[in-house]
């Protein structure tokens, strides 16, 4: 069930990373550096307000949608939803402007317009896929995160191309496309609606939620921040885009296999009690490893090439020390937060995510700003590295002694093992000189990481050997016994 749930999410996982990364390199060599640093900075503050305004009652969605029905709230959510997502995003609005305001007072008019729409409907768009997702509406998440977006960026790239290469122009064309994301979504937007009590049930759940996405979202975005603060907007810009392309490279690895595994979890816990859906999570955990962990690993050891052969020369330097960090970094805690981040959702209990963000965040701002001063912006990424191992590693230890979590250890140690292996014999290779070229080390790292894993685990391979060979057989008697000149 849950390789025909990630399956059926596979398309939207993949493809809208992918549309991701491409916005970063297209907006690196189309736009001067200033103009990125100020797009950087918006789509940065973005993330860090939807946690802070919408992550709450999203969070509560994603965990109770499955329940909702069965105890008579299905109405009230439904009349509840448009009224509180409309005070969430003035309350972003008013956020946006106060802070716009305060940090880049000189910029024009059409800048802050551009900003608020673009952040007021990127957020509004976020929410809906999550709640697509939450109600297991495949087509609907997958439009919103792929079919949405790739329309933005061609609108927005076109109109950068035909006005001129602004900030204000990428990220009011951008925000257009995303408007229709409510249709998708299936939110009531007929009229709005108010349930204190499921409210207050929501804000109860979702506040210590929103706390950990918050101080989350604070802590990937703070290198970037700390850089814009001290060296401006210009270097802001070209750190951004190398710590970009490599936290999404290591997104694309997560998202591989996340989306449909922690609705599925949800599920077997209401059905069957708290020890399936741990079970449910145990083998999510494996299999998000098994896929995501050399993938992530792998592209921080072609991180070098990847800066080379994408970025504009100006950037290609700093890009090759940024971007391996990144990747590492985004793997990391991509990989902490849809695992043993995911049991404190599962139990009710967000506290300890709260407080493991809060340790992150706190870490994250020191040990960044110590590399930033000592080594310079390219080593800023080195802090969020730091903080992200250290908070992964009380995630597992809080789930573990708390609930009781057992997290399948030694099969994925001998994962990790195998990934790093093959990272590091991709990273000894060296820089690949063009594209079809880059094709060899990735080969040779997935032949590595294969051979690797049937030494790691024979007693695995040898039963996946005799399960097909018996598949083999029964599909060999079943074609004999429909065809009948088989049988004389």
């Amino acid at each position: 069930m849950l390789l025909r749930q990630t399956g059926s999410y596979l398309p939207a996982q993949i493809g809208a990373p992918l549309v991701q990364l491409a916005a970063v390199v297209v907006w690196a060599h189309l736009l001067p550096a200033e103009e990125l640093g100020k797009l950087m900075l918006v789509v940065a503050l973005q993330d860090i307000l939807f946690s802070l305004c919408l992550v709450w009652w999203s969070q509560f969605m994603l965990r109770h949608a499955p329940r909702l029905p069965l105890i008579g709230q299905k109405g009230g959510m439904a009349g509840a939803e448009s009224g509180v997502v409309a005070v969430c995003l003035l309350a972003q609005f008013m956020f946006l402007a106060v802070i716009l305001l305060l940090y880049i007072p000189s910029a024009a008019l059409s800048f802050h317009v551009a900003a608020a729409t673009f952040v007021t409907v990127r957020s509004l768009a976020s929410y809906c896929a999550e709640r697509a997702r939450a109600t297991g509406r495949v087509l609907a998440y997958s439009v919103i995160q792929l079919v949405l977006p790739a329309a933005a960026l061609l609108l927005a790239l076109f109109a950068a191309m035909l006005l001129a290469p602004r900030a204000d122009v990428v990220l009011l064309f951008s925000a257009l496309p995303l408007l229709a994301a409510p249709l998708f979504g299936g939110m009531n937007v007929a009229g709005f609606g108010w349930d204190a009590r499921l409210v207050r049930e929501a804000w109860a759940f979702g506040l210590p939620a929103m706390i950990a996405a918050l101080l989350a979202a604070l802590a990937l975005n703070m290198p970037r921040i700390l850089v814009d603060l001290w060296f401006g907007h210009a270097v802001a810009g070209i750190f951004s885009v190398a710590f970009g392309l490599g936290v999404r490279l290591s997104a694309v690895a997560v998202m591989l296999v996340t989306a449909g595994a922690y609705p599925l979890a949800v599920r077997r816990m209401e059905l069957e009690g708290r020890a399936a859906g741990f079970s449910q999570l145990s083998a999510n955990m494996l299999l998000l490893c098994l896929v995501a962990a050399p993938l992530g690993l792998g592209f921080a050891g072609i991180g070098g090439s990847v800066a080379s052969l994408l970025l504009p020369a100006s950037m290609q330097a700093d890009a090759s020390v940024i971007l391996p960090l990144a990747a590492l970094a985004g793997l990391v805690r991509y990989l902490r937060s849809h695992t043993t981040d995911q049991v404190f959702l599962l139990m009710a209990d967000t506290r300890p995510a709260a407080i493991i963000a809060f340790m992150e965040f706190c870490m994250t701002v020191l040990l960044t700003a110590t590399a930033i001063r000592f080594f310079g912006p390219s080593a800023g990424a080195a802090g969020l590295l730091g903080a992200a191992s250290v908070s992964a590693t009380a995630s597992i230890v809080w789930a573990v002694t708390r609930f009781g979590f057992e997290p399948p250890v030694r099969a994925l140690s001998r994962i990790l093992l195998a990934a790093a292996l093959m990272a590091l014999c991709v990273h000894m290779m060296g820089r690949a000189p063009s594209l079809p070229a880059l094709a060899v080390p990735i080969a040779c790292g997935a032949s590595l990481y294969a051979v690797c894993l049937a030494l790691l685990f024979p007693g695995e391979v040898q039963a996946s050997i005799v399960a097909g060979g018996v598949l083999a057989m029964r599909r060999r008697v079943r074609d004999e016994d429909h065809d009948p000149l088989q049988r004389v």
